[in-house]
């Protein structure tokens, strides 16, 4: 085998690997939002604005450090892109999530 087939094998078995790898690493990185949407506390308060065609949903997630996750959710009405925007407010639901127990808790 010439010196250039070796390396190549080398560079195509390594990029083989990293590639396998990936999705592994990224199963295991936190998802605040998926947790706190599944928490009853975040269930309850958001009960009212889900499925309505009133609201859109906007999502944040701010990291505090130390695996622990800001996780708001703001319900926005749709007519506020209209030409004459409309009065209605906008609702907020939010709460802190531990990626490190994958718990969230609502103040």
């Amino acid at each position: 085998m010439s010196k250039l087939f070796k390396i190549a094998m080398v560079i195509a078995v390594t990029a083989f690997v990293l590639i396998l790898a990936a999705p592994t690493a990224q199963a295991n990185q936190c998802q605040p939002a998926k947790i706190a949407l599944s928490t009853p506390c975040f269930q309850t308060q958001m009960a009212p604005f889900e499925g309505s065609k009133l609201y859109k949903m906007q999502t944040e997630v701010i990291d505090m450090g130390g695996g622990m996750m800001d996780v708001d959710f703001y319900f926005v009405p749709r007519c506020l892109d209209d030409p004459i925007p409309c009065r209605i407010a906008t609702y907020y639901v939010g709460g802190t999530v531990d990626c490190n127990t994958g718990t969230a808790t609502c103040p």
